[in-house]
């Protein structure tokens, strides 16, 4: 090969005039697939992968011979693509990736180039494009539902599939089969506003939370455990003033909207961190947003702050085992609540890119759980993911994912737990089981919950 030869560009900058450009688009998505397929090390990380390789695969081809990824036609690569849940872990350990090559292929990126181009010229279908209305702006949505929460929880409380529930889908692009969160008559916020001052000693490094939508609007419970266990463990913490992370604009392929949402954050959230503040952010696939995708798309003067602000996002659970591994100190271990005896722990994709092992299956284990991991994708990963034409990706991984966590709770398991709360829904739809995220079960152990 000519080493003059330019090397194919896989994630152009998203300002460039031919990021969107269809033809520029297909070639490279053309030669990632080439790559893919003679490696096919992510066959099982999501349906991407696995729908590709049986579109390749001889023996489905009535004359047995292969198809090769350029001559794949566009409608073959969008339905290749639609298996794309924006988890970024194809881009962990890739051999043809940025872990090893700054300049290889960056699947993660790629996809959301794919989007874009999907967007711009219009080959979404109309369920999905008005599900793109809605979450471009969820932070509007989210405040306007809890206005009248009441109204609005009785038409989601219906059961998945029912009558109403599609009806609701044919109007937003929402699936009726996914479990939406109820919406609160009171935001997180709000809620932080009005208690009273906490004063927490120990000299430890204060944080902010990034509530995300899904807290602010409609788990407020979460971010409640979530700052009783940081403050009981010396934490002083405040709230951003940042509810969407703008992953949903971006997944839609909104590049341009999710450019100003994310210079809107980072101007925020870089006073926060100058004043001595970690970031913590408590959905795995808005901090996956914050640290890839803040600094590839906010305007060039504004990329080291936000770098910075990347460089200091983190997961709850990653920064509280972070405190205990640390040579200083050591987290506050007299857990006389209530401790489960056994845990199912659902390592989410986009958690397991984002954090520094499995801390949250560690801090079970530290207050006394017998914790079974099972690391596997629940197929969403983020507001995207709740699109009615996506239940052909979430159904099969739903699926897999909950057989591997009955084959581990053979025995019976007192708990299941899961580090994202999208995936925790889609656990709850398929077993209608109560599904906590980590914290929640420390607040517990604890003594601390809303729920003891």
């Amino acid at each position: 090969e000519d080493a003059r030869q330019p090397r194919m560009r896989f994630h152009d900058d998203p300002r460039a005039t031919d990021y969107a450009d269809q033809a520029a688009v297909r070639a490279t998505l053309s030669e990632a697939f080439e790559i893919c397929t003679s490696c096919r090390r992510c066959t099982d990380y999501c349906g991407v992968f696995p729908t590709l390789f049986d579109l390749l695969d001889p023996t489905g081809t009535a004359d047995g011979e292969a198809l090769q990824p350029g001559e794949m036609t566009p409608a073959q690569q969008d339905h290749v693509t639609d298996g794309c849940t924006h988890c970024g872990l194809c881009t962990v350990g890739c051999p043809s990736g940025p872990e090893h090559d700054p300049d290889g292929l960056d699947m993660a990126r790629l996809m959301l180039r794919v989007a874009a181009m999907r967007r711009a010229n219009r080959h979404f279908g109309r369920a999905a494009r008005r599900m793109a209305r809605i979450v471009a702006r969820p932070g509007v949505v989210g405040s306007a539902f809890s206005r009248a929460p009441g109204v609005v929880n009785a038409v989601l409380a219906r059961a998945p599939g029912s009558r109403r529930r599609r009806v609701v889908a044919a109007a937003t692009g929402i699936s009726a089969q996914r479990l939406v969160h109820p919406f609160t008559g009171e935001a997180f916020s709000t809620w932080f506003r009005r208690r009273p001052r906490v004063a927490v000693g120990g000299g430890r490094r204060p944080v902010s939370v990034v509530a995300t939508c899904i807290v602010e609007y409609q788990e407020p419970a979460l971010g409640r455990d979530l700052l009783r266990v940081f403050e009981r463990n010396g934490i002083g913490c405040s709230v951003a003033g940042v509810a969407c992370c703008g992953a949903p604009s971006l997944h839609a392929g909104d590049v341009d909207g999710f450019a100003r949402i994310a210079a809107r954050n980072v101007a925020r959230l870089v006073r926060d961190v100058r004043s001595g503040h970690d970031i913590i952010v408590t959905q795995p696939s808005c901090l996956l947003a914050i640290r890839r995708d803040y600094p590839h798309h906010v305007p060039a003067e504004q990329r080291a702050d936000a770098q910075l602000v990347a460089d200091h996002a983190v997961d709850p659970c990653d920064h509280l085992m972070s405190l205990h591994r640390s040579d200083e100190s050591v987290l506050d271990t007299d857990f006389d609540g209530d401790v489960p005896e056994r845990v199912r722990f659902h390592a989410s994709s986009s958690g397991r890119v984002v954090k520094d092992g499995f801390p949250g299956r560690d801090l079970l284990r530290l207050a006394g759980s017998r914790v079974d991991l099972v690391a596997a994708p629940a197929g969403v990963d983020g507001l995207w993911g709740l699109r009615a034409d996506a239940d052909d990706v979430v159904a099969p991984a739903a699926a897999a994912l909950v057989e591997r966590l009955e084959v581990v709770d053979a025995d019976g398991a007192s708990e299941v737990v899961s580090d994202c709360r999208l995936a925790a829904r889609v656990l709850e739809e398929s077993t209608g089981r109560t599904v906590r995220h980590p914290l929640q079960v420390l607040a517990r152990a604890y003594g601390l919950s809303d729920e003891t």
